[in-house]
């Protein structure tokens, strides 16, 4: 018996091989339901989202919002494997322990989970101008994979923001519009591999042992034109469409952003290993007005997003989407949405009562590389007072 504890140990040992996961995700700092359901675009957000995805768009804001949400999202069979995870780290001896989470891991090789949530928003927008506070943001994502044993690789990140976005019309027309998005982000990430010994343990898969944790300082920027098309000539019919072209540098410092660590988290974080940082990256897409149809206000969306990302591609940078919305009276409407997101078909639904705001958003994310492609398939809901 002690002679098989000892070769367990030495097989699945997380010192004896790699920590780090397989997950090729790019994470989102903030999430909007709306703008992940028409495809994970960002140049048709004109509302109080606007802080995070383009602040140039707060140049053209009408009226004020104030907007406390609520949101959560997953794949589904995440509290399945959850569970299993815990009934094999339940009663028994260690052995059986360290056997019955091998036989978890080995059942669901090659599997992937994703929790986003809970993210609570405070965002005040007034023409011009907007300031955010997210207490929370969680993101986790759990691909079970095999080195030279099979183990569970956990992504998290989880993020307390405030902000401030400031936007700014250069001409009479508020056709050319510029803004910038200052962010104070304190983090925490993980980014382990845990062996079946290691869940044999301790079945928890975010663990307060394993963050890196700091306060970030970081600034985004953005500029929006939209042309002035006119009424003859060759591209004459564009009139109708209003596009406007939008481009946005995101996380201007990079890793030089990264102010030190204030040990929220745990006291026993490393003073020397810093947070994921947040990546600096470009998008730039362009935003098109479709003809009204009956109490339907529509628009489409050509997006090419995180340009310098280090997990970058054409494909994964690529989405389009196009929304709905309608309104039956000044209390009631809402709005329909879909598009595509890194090849995936993504779909959400907004339903607003007075004060009360309802969203449903389904979406695919890339978690694979370009030659192995792999989705995690996510549904979310919001919760919001807007007002």
């Amino acid at each position: 018996m002690q002679l098989r504890l000892i070769a367990l140990v030495l097989l699945l040992s997380s010192t004896t091989w790699g920590r780090g996961t397989v997950d090729y995700s790019i994470h989102q700092q903030f999430q909007s339901p709306r703008a992940i359901g028409m495809g994970n675009t960002f140049s048709g957000i004109n509302d109080y989202n606007a802080v995070f995805y383009n602040p140039a768009a707060l140049a053209v804001i009408e009226e004020g919002e104030i907007n406390i949400g609520l949101q959560a999202g997953l794949t589904p069979d995440i509290i399945d494997f959850q569970k299993e995870v815990e009934d094999a780290a339940g009663e028994g001896s260690e052995i059986e322990k360290i056997d019955a989470a091998g036989d978890v891991l080995e059942d669901h090789f090659g599997d992937s989970y994703h929790i986003r949530g809970p993210t609570l928003n405070f965002i005040w927008a007034r023409p011009g101008w907007a300031i955010a506070l997210v207490p929370v943001d969680l993101s986790v994502n759990v691909g079970i994979h095999q080195a030279a044993a099979p183990a569970a690789g956990v992504k998290a990140i989880s993020d307390t923001t405030i902000a401030f976005g400031y936007g700014m019309s250069l001409n009479k027309q508020k056709t050319f519009n510029v803004g910038a998005t200052l962010k104070a982000i304190y983090r925490g990430s993980v980014d382990q591999s845990y062996t079946a010994l290691d869940l044999a343990d301790d079945s928890n898969l975010f663990r307060e042992e394993d963050i890196n944790e700091g306060l970030i300082l970081d600034f985004d920027y953005a500029v929006s034109w939209t042309p002035e098309i006119h009424k003859t000539g060759f591209f004459s019919f564009l009139q109708y469409a209003k596009p406007t072209f939008v481009v946005v540098g995101r996380n201007a410092l990079g890793e030089l952003g990264h102010l030190g660590n204030m040990h929220l988290f745990s006291s026993d974080s490393d003073e020397d290993e810093t947070p994921e940082a947040l990546q600096s990256r470009w998008d730039v897409g362009s935003r098109w007005e479709l003809p009204d149809i009956w109490l339907f206000q529509s628009q489409m969306m050509f997006d090419v997003r995180d340009i310098g990302h280090r997990y970058w591609s054409p494909l994964k940078g690529l989405h389009t989407g196009i929304e709905f919305n309608w309104e039956v009276t000044s209390w009631l409407n809402g709005g329909w949405r879909a598009g595509i997101s890194q090849g995936y078909f993504t779909g959400g639904f907004t339903g607003e009562f007075a004060w009360f705001h309802l969203d449903l958003v389904t979406y695919g994310e890339e978690i694979g590389t370009t030659d192995a492609r792999k989705e995690n398939r996510i549904y979310m809901a919001k919760l919001a007072l807007d007002f």
